[in-house]
């Protein structure tokens, strides 16, 4: 139902989305809750230990960090009580560990008690509802069904006219943006869409069948098409799945083409449209597709007009594509060249959001941007790695010349370092990547990330960081700075997904956007005292120092 690939994000697939918090539909996964790392941000909300440096970081094991995602069902329920508790419940779970369970793969679709794709839809909504006002939800209301939805935004809900009046001073500021919102998370159902997740020529639901949309198990005298199938006597035993093939593409993103220009001429989603030929009928295309017409039929809310859905695909196109395209910018800060030579990327901290569904080609746009080059292998490290078609060791030799390589580690960032990288199992990384590491929320995930952002600084090893907002990229950047890492430069990011994302449990706030800015960092450099630091050269109007950033807040790109 929810999770998909996106953030558990956001105040996120997500990073289910993840993120945010927000589900997305049509993925035999849970929702991603909203992370603790976008929900829990403030400025200074963890200071860096003081740390002396070493030639070679620690190779102690650390304690291991909280739950990002248990800290995120932790921060849900402060906003409202019992909101994780609904979740659980609507996805047939009884605790958090089953919510586990199903993350990491260990739970079948059908699991989830979802029959029909109505009933997934309704689900997801259910999971929404709650007074924004009152933070009640409908088991505490004398009529569980007089919760109302916003008629304009369709996404929040009030118990009441008198909670309505009373929240409307601030959900007016907000009520344009959470439409896009709502709307964005039932397009996105179609990424996961697509030839060989629904068959094509069978009706829905299928007769007899339990749901093709998330799994089921029935007996027919006879096999359907493009179904899996076990024989029993006199019968057949019948397999739905929503899983795609490992390539198998959704609706959403459309095929795109080669870049036709340098990448250091494309500046941003603007740029990166005007390469796409016949950009109208593409979405046209998906508009009027036979996976739009059945989300509409199932959703519970009228149809938009064309041109929102127009607007909400590309939306998404750009979320889905951000991730490349920010690492494609992070080789152009660093003046890397996949042209001259193959290059490895870790991506550290990587969980569900990067890894859930994740398909072999969702990094092919890294092709595009910069064709003819020898060859990028990408490597998730993290300990919420789920397993899937990337769940495959990394490469000992060098990527393949002109593909984009997909692999994983189960486990922490030094742990991989030390088993991996130094015994020559897997090769160093010309660059790494923490899409939202979030260790800026509180002091035990600093302390999970600390042996891991040391071996970055002492190693001095390129780094690209990316952040939910500004709020999280001045208490980022503070814990950076007291870590004596030295700061290439910060910024806006060009490649920054437009996907507005809500705050779960608490939507009446300013949108957040996954990877709307990212630090550069490359080893260590010396910085003033603490005492210095507090007095004079510390942050300024919510800036770090001159001697912190070395050469303004932005490296060239060439």
């Amino acid at each position: 139902m929810a999770g998909g690939r996106r953030r558990a994000g956001g105040g996120r697939r997500g990073g289910a989305r993840q993120h945010p918090g927000t589900p997305a539909p049509a993925s035999p996964r849970p929702p991603a809750p909203p992370s603790a790392a976008a929900t829990t941000a403030q400025p200074h909300a963890a200071a860096a230990p003081k740390t002396g440096r070493s030639k070679k970081a620690p190779v102690e094991s650390a304690v291991r960090a909280p739950d990002v995602d248990s800290l995120g069902f932790q921060a849900m329920d402060r906003n409202v009580p019992g909101l994780s508790h609904v979740i659980l419940q609507k996805l047939n779970m009884k605790s958090y560990e089953d919510y586990k369970s199903a993350m990491d793969g260990r739970k079948r679709g059908s699991d989830f008690g979802i029959r029909t794709y109505f009933d997934m839809f309704q689900k997801m909504e259910d999971t929404f509802k709650f007074c924004v006002e009152c933070k009640k939800l409908p088991n505490a209301l004398p009529d569980p069904k007089s919760l109302r939805r916003c008629k304009r935004c369709q996404n929040v809900y009030y118990c009441g006219v008198a909670c309505q009046r009373a929240n409307w001073p601030l959900h007016k500021k907000f009520c344009k943006k959470l439409k896009l919102v709502a709307l964005d998370r039932l397009v996105e159902w179609l990424v996961f869409t697509g030839e060989g997740c629904v068959p094509l020529d069978l009706p829905d639901p299928i007769p007899g069948c339990t749901g093709p949309v998330v799994g089921c198990s029935v007996l027919s005298p006879a096999p359907l098409p493009q179904h899996g199938w076990d024989r029993q006597p006199g019968l057949w035993h019948h397999h739905c799945t929503l899983q795609p093939p490992p390539d198998a593409p959704g609706d959403i993103p459309f095929p795109t083409d080669t870049w036709t220009k340098p990448a250091r001429d494309v500046k941003g989603w603007e740029d990166w449209f005007s390469m796409q030929e016949q950009l109208e009928e593409k979405l046209g295309a998906i508009v009027a597709g036979r996976y739009m017409t059945l989300l509409w039929a199932n959703a519970g809310k009228p149809r938009p007009e064309d041109a929102e859905l127009r607007e909400s695909i590309r939306r998404l196109v750009t979320d889905f594509h951000s991730r490349p395209l920010t690492i494609g910018l992070a080789l152009r800060l660093f003046g890397i060249d996949p042209l001259t030579r193959p290059l490895t990327v870790h991506v550290v901290g990587a969980s569900h959001v990067e890894t859930l569904n994740t398909r072999l080609t969702d990094y092919d746009e890294l092709t595009r941007m910069f064709p003819g080059h020898q060859g990028v292998e990408m490597v998730m490290v993290g300990v919420d790695v789920v397993d899937g078609p990337i769940m495959r060791p990394p490469l000992t030799t060098l990527a393949p010349r002109g593909k984009v390589y997909l692999s994983s580690y189960k486990g922490l960032y030094h742990d991989f370092w030390e088993s991996q990288v130094e015994t020559k199992l897997a090769a160093p990384p010309d660059l790494v990547v923490g899409f939202h590491p979030g260790f800026h929320a509180c002091p035990d995930l600093l302390a999970g990330w600390l042996p891991t952002l040391l071996l970055l600084r002492d190693y001095r090893l390129p780094v690209l960081f990316t952040v939910y907002s500004e709020q999280e990229l001045k208490a980022s950047l503070q814990i950076l700075v007291e870590l004596e890492t030295h700061i290439v430069g910060y910024a806006s990011n060009p490649f920054a997904s437009l996907r507005p994302e809500q705050v779960y449990s608490s939507p009446n706030k300013p949108p957040v956007y996954c990877s709307s800015h990212y630090i550069a960092l490359l080893g260590a450099e010396a910085v003033p005292g603490a005492e210095e630091l507090e007095d004079d050269d510390g942050w300024q109007g919510g800036e770090p120092s001159a001697a912190a950033v070395a050469g303004g807040t932005a490296p060239g790109l060439g």
